[in-house]
């Protein structure tokens, strides 16, 4: 965590064998960029997230995943996941998609296998 800290600092590799002044590395850890803050899970299931408060809260980015109801399958699910992409990005926020509809993740809801009998968990 420390090499992070100084290059985030503005310290290059070259100088940490060397004294700095600590105040450089205050004043990067009292703002940080959005790359080195948390990130939300968020479970918004299609509504607008609101993302003025995220920022004023600090969260750096959000693990977005569509709206169970019409998952994968409907314009307006995918128009609600595009929307608050958008507007994540414009607040220079991260955004990271994930698969959260049914267990195992991964399975988008049972449409990777559902052409293929076979490929079915059987019980």
């Amino acid at each position: 965590m420390l090499p992070v800290a100084l290059v985030f600092a503005g310290l290059s590799p070259q100088s940490w064998g060397t004294s700095w002044e600590w105040s450089a590395t205050n004043t990067a850890f009292s703002n940080p960029p959005a790359e080195y803050r948390i990130m939300q899970f968020s479970g918004h299931d299609g509504a607008a997230l609101p993302v003025s408060q995220m920022v004023a809260a600090g969260i750096g980015g959000v693990q977005l995943y569509m709206q169970t109801n019409g998952y994968l399958q409907t314009a307006q699910a995918w128009a609600n996941v595009s929307n608050n992409i958008t507007a994540l990005k414009a607040a220079g926020m991260q955004v990271w998609m994930t698969d959260e509809n049914g267990y195992p993740s991964g399975m988008a809801g049972g449409r990777v296998v559902r052409p293929i009998r076979p490929m079915r968990v059987a019980a």
